[in-house]
């Protein structure tokens, strides 16, 4: 009976945590964005969607085969890019995410989570699993240079708590 009890009590704690988590009043709740990237109105085939963070910091996702994308941000404005080069089979190989190792490897490679920081939080920064209407394997789009750089990609979006939607039509 006292084991039915501490489950029982160990559930509803489970549930209260989960709700806190969830909760608007949660600075650190994340924000659900996913949407589709096209370049002259067909999709970008694979790469990265990268969201910049005025402090430096960045998120890396990536672009599935049928041109979508998603994962979890916190709430907040980013400059957006597109990265499509890392895919481009005449460029050579470094097996690294857009930004250098530390993108795949954290702050020790240089990159964009530091110890007790939003990334160390949410492990999904690097996107979700590849969803079964994907596609097939991504490929290599070019897209033109100026959608890679965070000073001329034109490219910006407000996260907010729960499920944001944002579409990246790429043009010449």
């Amino acid at each position: 009976m006292m084991t039915r009890a501490r489950i029982a009590g160990a559930g509803v704690l489970a549930l209260l945590v989960a709700a806190v988590g969830c909760n608007s009043s949660n600075p650190d709740a994340p924000c659900r964005i996913q949407g589709k990237v096209t370049y002259n109105g067909n999709p970008v085939s694979g790469g990265f969607v990268i969201f910049h963070e005025s402090n430096g910091n960045k998120v890396s996702l990536p672009i599935f085969a049928n041109g979508t994308y998603a994962g979890d941000l916190k709430e907040g404005t980013f400059t957006v890019t597109v990265d499509t080069e890392s895919l481009n089979p005449n460029k050579k190989a470094d097996n690294r995410a857009p930004g250098g190792a530390g993108g795949a490897y954290g702050p020790a490679g240089g990159g964009n989570s530091g110890a007790g920081g939003y990334a160390s939080k949410y492990k999904s920064q690097q996107g979700s699993p590849t969803p079964e209407n994907a596609g097939p394997k991504p490929e290599y789009v070019k897209i033109p240079a100026k959608y890679a750089d965070p000073s001329s990609s034109g490219l910006s979006v407000t996260a907010k708590r729960g499920k944001t939607e944002y579409n990246i039509p790429l043009t010449d």
